[in-house]
């Protein structure tokens, strides 16, 4: 499992670089994966894992059955089409649109665009290989990645039912249900975690660990922008316990080599190794159109829509209690959560810490809480985002070393022994039961033999007018979209445009100006727009389409509905919405991109 983790890290860091000198092809990444899988020739040498020893057969049927409808539910959903809206907008849409391209290149878009992307190389070397099922399956293979490396890990900490436990209890996480099919990078960000902080916690007898752990820490901040928060926690946690030079040096020489090429590219395409966080700081490259009016949208916007509590102490302390209890939609951990798992442990754990526990248990805990909980301060303070799935990647530390806390006060407290194991368990069916419900939507294409186009059109809002765009625009056409979910099915050219995070095409509630939108689509080369209509706007995108179309600048050349679910998962119907496929007119447009309308 070490060598899993670390590998998808090292092939995402060189598929980096292949598509950086423009040679991403099948030929090329077949080639890469037969010299990767050579690695495996060195499992020779490797010594066998000790004996596991599972002393209530109960208790491990028990787990193992959850196990099992966990996986069964995982693969059902790695043998449909995806359908995340995040996945289909960028996750996976973004790595396709280089693989068609053949190279990387910088997407001035904010948040979901100009980001490390990593954990995306590694998608797109499973699509370019085996093509979509080859790429949702991978997606259920990774996220599965950070349960087993947590078994490893917490086989050190406590018995291996306990393990396993913990194992079981992170895969059936909401978030992590949620997440773990997708191309949702938190999850396989776990998994570097894990595997960071395990070797760090041996880094002080042996150096050679200091690397490991900064080689996932820095696989980590290549993945997300958050992963630069844990690896200074990580070091700096790690720092005071090494108390040595030699092994922070390793550690920060490692990071950097595994993580900074990201952030030199964009800073290299931008002028912003973090665009556009640094908007009005650094000088921008010449033609980035993201300027300080924007910025400002921007973050205003952002915060508004991904914060609900204010940086101090008292939303500081109630924040882990108000997302689990009572989420606002900010947090977006009424479907995204993270389960009550860890607030029904704390009691345990305190009698963990008190009671008589091994010294080397509680040096493997303290780390992992040191962790998670400077993590969670500077996330908390940092981090323009509160939603609760960014703080998923680093949930497993809560977990390994509240529940091996636990496991220790069970021992010293046998009183302790069936209200806690209650509370694994009740967690463990509650979560199990989530999967299986989730996992019905896509049974019904797999199981029961729904269609492709089916399926996509019930759970992908405007897949039927995606597929009017497929047959009637040609490879020359470049269609502009503002709904997310059609960039990944779209087989034309596409332009997402977003009225907080994009800038070169501004369709922002307050763009009125008919004439700078015209100059904008003509500079993008844009033919037609996939937008919904609406007459009686007096701003924003729809407003500027019914001026395109006074004006003879634009023709309708079909509609078609699209139903927008109220819950994917549940299969509920939702909001109906026709969209608009709209041509432009060049020659008959009576728009001057100077002077605007006549």
């Amino acid at each position: 499992m070490v060598s899993f983790v670390l590998g998808f890290g090292i092939l995402g860091w060189l598929v980096f670089f292949m598509g950086l000198a423009g040679v991403i092809a099948p030929v090329h990444l077949g080639a890469l994966a037969v010299v990767l899988a050579a690695g495996l020739a060195t499992f020779r040498k490797v010594r066998p894992l000790p004996a596991f020893r599972f002393g209530h057969r109960s208790v491990l049927l028990f787990l193992l059955v959850i196990l099992a409808v966990t996986a069964f539910g995982d693969v059902i959903e790695g043998l449909a089409p995806p359908a995340d809206a995040d996945s289909l907008a960028y996750h996976f849409a973004t790595p396709k649109l280089f693989l068609k391209e053949g190279r990387l290149f910088f997407i001035e878009r904010a948040v979901d665009g100009a980001s490390p992307m990593l954990l995306h190389m590694t998608y797109l070397a499973a699509l370019g290989l085996g093509g979509e099922t080859c790429l949702t399956l991978w997606a259920m293979v990774t996220g599965w990645s950070a349960g087993a490396i947590m078994f490893v890990a917490a086989r050190r900490m406590m018995s291996d039912e306990a393990a396993l436990a913990v194992a079981a209890l992170f895969l059936t996480t909401p978030a992590v249900i949620y997440g773990a099919g997708t191309g949702q990078v938190e999850v396989r960000d776990a998994a570097l975690v894990v595997l960071g902080v395990m070797a760090a916690t041996r880094a002080r007898e042996n150096p050679r660990y200091a690397i490991l752990a900064g080689l996932a820490a820095g696989f980590f901040a290549a993945s997300k922008y958050t992963g630069l928060l844990f690896a200074a926690c990580l070091g700096a946690v790690g720092c005071c316990v090494w108390r040595r030079q030699k092994q922070a040096l390793l550690f920060v020489v490692a990071a950097a080599s595994a993580g900074a090429q990201w952030y030199l590219w964009q800073w290299w395409e931008s002028g912003d190794p973090v665009f556009p966080m640094l908007a009005g700081i650094l000088p921008y490259r010449p033609g980035i159109a993201w300027d300080l009016e924007h910025h400002a949208r921007f973050l205003l916007g952002y915060r508004e829509a991904e914060s609900a509590l204010p940086r101090d102490l008292m939303g500081f302390i109630s924040y882990p209690f108000l997302a689990t209890f009572s989420p606002a939609p900010a947090f977006d951990s009424g479907r995204i959560g993270l389960g009550p798992l860890l607030i029904a442990l704390v009691p345990f754990a305190a009698c963990g810490l008190i009671s008589r526990s091994e010294e080397g248990l509680r040096k493997r805990a303290g780390f992992m809480l040191a962790v998670g909980a400077l993590f969670y301060v500077a996330w908390f303070c940092l981090g323009p985002s509160q939603r609760v799935r960014h703080f998923l990647p680093v949930f497993p530390l809560g977990i390994m070393a509240a529940l091996a806390l636990a496991h220790q006060a069970a021992r010293g407290f046998p009183g302790l022994r069936l209200p806690a194991a209650a509370a694994a368990a009740g967690t463990l069916l509650v979560q199990a039961a989530g999967q299986v419900v989730f996992a019905a939507n896509p049974a019904r294409m797999v199981l029961v033999g729904e269609g492709r186009s089916e399926y996509l059109a019930r759970n992908v809002a405007p897949y039927l007018a995606i597929e009017e765009v497929n047959q009637r625009l040609k490879p020359g056409d470049r269609v502009l979209v503002v709904n997310r979910e059609a960039v990944y099915y779209l087989d034309v050219p596409v332009f997402y445009a977003h009225a907080q995070l994009e800038a070169r095409i501004d369709v922002g509630s307050s763009a009125t100006g008919v004439g700078h939108f015209v100059d904008q689509l003509n500079r993008e080369s844009i033919t037609h727009l996939l937008v919904p209509r609406d007459p009686l706007a007096s701003r924003g995108i729809g407003y500027l389409v019914e001026q395109l179309l006074a004006n003879c600048c634009a023709t309708v050349v079909s509609e078609v509905a699209g139903n927008w679910p109220t819950s994917r998962t549940l299969g509920l119907g939702g909001i109906q919405l026709t969209l608009s496929l709209v041509e432009r007119t060049p020659a008959t447009c009576r728009i001057d991109p100077r002077t605007g309308p006549p």
